[in-house]
């Protein structure tokens, strides 16, 4: 039954070996012990989530979700994870000082709406998982809240990472050479890494 639902092709193949290493990394900057380790801590929750996200399409196009009905919907709320989380990371690693407070679980409000809003879904069997995915493939979206919210909620994100370069390098472009910003450069990279995979998605 397996075998005869699971597809495999090359294209899943590169999914697979990206899922692979995306929780050996996660794991691995989870060990650090040197450095920024709040920074790198919202790196591997960062990346954990691009994981997961990179999961939920294998579920799909290779029909495992068949099989494992439940876990289809993995994704639906990973979209509310990553914006804040990113930023948070952005943040805490140009700005070494900066203490994540209680205050902060505020940018995850719309992830824990999302999550008591979708909990009746994620409740029901798995025949009528199936049967939902297998009608309509808009349900997602629809269950998500609409994706207009989730574009603008990603870019709000982005442009406030954005707006903290630049506020940054105003105030402390004299102080470049201060340890605390031997990682100015690989956040920037990686910062320009997810505005592009924003604007191509």
């Amino acid at each position: 039954m397996f075998q005869k639902n699971l597809i495999i092709n090359p294209w899943i193949i590169v999914i697979m070996i990206s899922i692979l290493l995306g929780f050996v990394f996660t794991v691995y900057i989870l060990q650090i012990r040197k450095g920024n380790r709040k920074s790198n801590k919202l790196l591997a929750l960062f990346l954990f989530a691009i994981t997961l996200l990179l999961f939920s399409n294998f579920v799909v196009l290779s029909n495992l979700f068949k099989v494992y009905p439940h876990l289809l919907g993995i994704s639906f709320l990973l979209w509310y994870i990553l914006p804040p989380t990113f930023y948070l990371y952005v943040k805490t690693g140009i700005y070494s000082n900066h203490k994540l407070k209680w205050l902060h679980i505020l940018h995850y409000a719309p992830f824990i709406y999302m999550l008591i809003k979708l909990l009746p879904f994620y409740l029901l069997n798995a025949g009528v998982k199936l049967k939902w995915f297998e009608n309509f493939m808009d349900a997602p979206r629809s269950l998500t809240g609409s994706a207009f919210f989730v574009i603008i909620y990603s870019f709000a994100y982005l442009l406030a990472c954005i707006w903290l370069f630049i506020k940054f390098k105003k105030n402390y472009k004299s102080k470049f050479a201060n340890t605390h910003f031997e990682h100015f450069d690989g956040i920037k990279r990686l910062l320009l890494i997810y505005l592009i995979y924003k604007v191509l998605d």
